[in-house]
């Protein structure tokens, strides 16, 4: 494969990738947890102790860039899925569009139902 190839070939998949993004980071966030939850010994609560001294540095300053740039990701998605259906290089937006909308959903729902206290957790 050549390089103009794979360019195009990942200009195609652009779009649905950066719609899988927030999925992805809630993933990340999920698997701090279970790491903090196997070096403590017991679940991360509020405050108890903070993230960011548990010695998983890198991992930390991920999920806060990945919590930065999840909106971004999710209108870039949507914004270049209508615009490649538009100029005819995409047959149909909707499979990214349905894509970015569950994920959405589910960081907003999660954000906002907080099972077990991590966000909060996460963020304090």
């Amino acid at each position: 494969m050549n390089t103009n190839q794979w360019r195009t070939a990942f200009a195609s998949r652009l779009p649905l990738l950066l719609a899988w993004y927030p999925l992805v980071w809630l993933a990340s966030v999920y698997l701090f947890v279970l790491r903090a939850r196997f070096h403590l010994g017991f679940w991360p609560e509020p405050s108890r102790p903070d993230p960011k001294n548990l010695g998983f540095a890198v991992h930390h300053a991920v999920n806060w860039f990945g919590l930065a740039t999840v909106p971004g990701a999710i209108v870039a998605a949507v914004v270049l899925a209508v615009v490649e259906s538009r100029i005819g290089r995409r047959t149909k937006a909707w499979p990214v569009l349905s894509l970015a909308a569950v994920s959405f959903v589910a960081v907003i729902a999660t954000g906002r139902l907080d099972p077990g206290r991590f966000f909060e957790w996460f963020v304090d």
